[in-house]
């Protein structure tokens, strides 16, 4: 059995929700979106941002860029490893289960992962902004529309939509193809529910397969 599970970029409760989510699916293998040397690389990363002095360093950073913040937003997105809630809970549950993990990138996807967050860094910056301006409350309900919301969807972004189609999703299909077990496989909610055929869904449609988004389990 393989479980696709969508989730979005940003989500306060991701850590959680995953946690449980995992908790639940109880797989004995799980792909993730990550090459061993950039989840090793991101760890260590997430490691120093969240130590203390990480931390003050990114409330003077938002201070500075984002003068309108709400500090309850920026408290809990640090205090929820929103940084890195699906490594930290993939990591956590593989831990404490003996559970394998996969890692469904290559470099081509981590080398266009870059250049596509270079490209778009003014747009990804100000989606930041905007939650990082909000309530928590109205922070979560925002991060809730990523989940449906179709504009989010690569069928909106022609050149990420053909790199899943041609490279990202073909790569991570032959890899969850090749595992035997209770399979989840954590990826964007983009690919798993992607407006565009076929997405990593549609390629695995002769298997044992589910599929769901984040914020519903």
């Amino acid at each position: 059995m393989i479980t696709l599970v969508g989730t979005a970029f940003i989500d306060l409760n991701g850590y959680d929700r995953l946690t449980n989510a995992l908790g639940k699916l109880k797989p004995n293998i799980i792909g993730i979106d990550f090459t061993e040397e950039s989840y090793l690389e991101h760890i260590s990363i997430v490691k120093q941002l969240i130590s203390p002095r990480g931390i003050e360093i990114i409330k003077h950073v938002t201070r500075s860029k984002i003068p309108n913040h709400n500090p309850q937003t920026i408290d809990m997105f640090l205090e929820n490893h929103s940084l890195n809630y699906i490594e930290k809970a993939v990591h956590d549950y593989s831990t404490k289960n003996n559970a394998t993990i996969l890692f469904c990138d290559n470099e081509d996807k981590k080398i266009f992962a870059k250049e596509y967050a270079r490209n778009n860094r003014r747009e990804i910056l100000r989606e930041i902004e905007k939650i990082f301006t909000l309530s928590p409350e109205e922070a979560v309900l925002y991060i809730e529309k990523e989940y449906y919301d179709k504009e989010n969807h690569p069928s909106a972004y022609k050149k990420l939509q053909t790199f899943f189609n041609k490279t990202a999703d073909k790569h991570a299909e032959k890899i969850l193809r090749q595992a035997e077990g209770n399979i989840v496989y954590v990826s964007s909610v983009d690919r798993v529910y992607g407006a565009y055929m076929p997405n990593i869904f549609d390629r695995m449609g002769d298997l044992n397969l589910g599929r769901v988004k984040l914020n519903d389990l």
